[in-house]
This record gives structure tokens, C-alpha cells and sequence, in this order.
């Protein structure tokens, strides 16, 4: 739709707040994993991390943490493309593997 130029409403969703990156971050130094370069944030960063903790007894709490440092979504009349997807990308994630 968005390169047909049809009107719709896009699921949109903001960067991460950089103050609950830092504390993810730090709950995750715990678990042994980390996040390098917290300016610089990709959703394969969370990605990988949630590869590795797959079927680990402690995978479905740092999942649940990933999630809530993620913004909520909100819905626009435009797709924003430098918004990432973040929230939605790691819920199919962890539902579809």
C-alpha cells in the first residue's frame, strides 16, 4: 500500500527510550549477555540475544524484559520508515519460532 501510494493507517512504533536500554542492559549483564553501542540500536542486536536464550530456563524472562523496554505502538496516517518496528518485530518473534 505504502508504494501505490493508497491511504491507511501504518502501525507505527518509536526508537527505544535510552534510560530503559540502560537498564535492560544492565539486567542483561547479569544473564551474561550485553548490548554494545546503546546510540546505535538495531532490532538484530535483540534478535540475537533472543536467539541465544531460546529454551535457556531464563529466555522467557529476558524476552518479557526486551519487550517492555520496547515503546508501545501508535497508529499514523503515514509510514514513518525511520521508525523501526521494534515491538511488533520481537512479538513475532517469539510467537512464530
Amino acid at each position: 500500500m505504502f508504494w501505490e501510494e493508497i491511504p491507511a493507517i501504518y502501525r507505527v512504533h518509536e526508537d527505544p527510550d535510552k534510560e530503559k536500554l540502560k537498564a535492560l542492559n544492565e539486567t542483561l549483564v547479569k544473564f551474561g549477555f550485553s548490548i554494545k553501542n546503546l546510540d546505535e540500536i538495531h532490532p538484530g542486536k535483540f534478535q540475537t540475544i533472543i536467539d541465544r536464550t531460546t529454551g535457556l530456563p531464563e529466555g522467557y524472562l529476558i524476552h518479557k524484559l526486551i519487550l517492555r523496554a520496547m515503546q508501545r505502538a501508535r497508529y499514523a496516517n503515514k509510514k514513518i520508515w525511520d521508525i523501526l518496528d521494534w515491538r511488533r518485530n520481537i512479538i513475532y518473534i517469539l510467537r512464530h519460532r
